[in-house]
């Protein structure tokens, strides 16, 4: 599982949102090996019981929301919600 940085830290963003599709810890790992492929991520971190999605962004660096929701959809899952 990735681990996440302080968020806060120098201008990095949050992101919370919740995956749809989920059903083991491989599904966990597929999500966020995939998110960390993007260059504006810092750390991922899936848990799949509450489906939720905590994606920290590197310092000045943004990921897109359709970036986001097409490499969810890479890894084969729905991404429901995010904020």
């Amino acid at each position: 599982a990735g681990m996440l940085m302080a968020a806060g830290s120098a201008n990095a963003e949050t992101i919370y949102g919740r995956v749809e599709g989920m059903t083991c810890a491989s599904c966990a790992q597929a999500i966020e090996a995939m998110l960390l492929t993007h260059c504006a991520v810092q750390a991922v971190r899936v848990d799949v019981a509450k489906g939720s999605l905590v994606v920290v962004e590197k310092p000045a660096k943004h990921i897109s929301d359709t970036a986001l929701d097409t490499l969810v959809r890479k890894a084969g899952y729905r991404l429901a919600s995010f904020t």
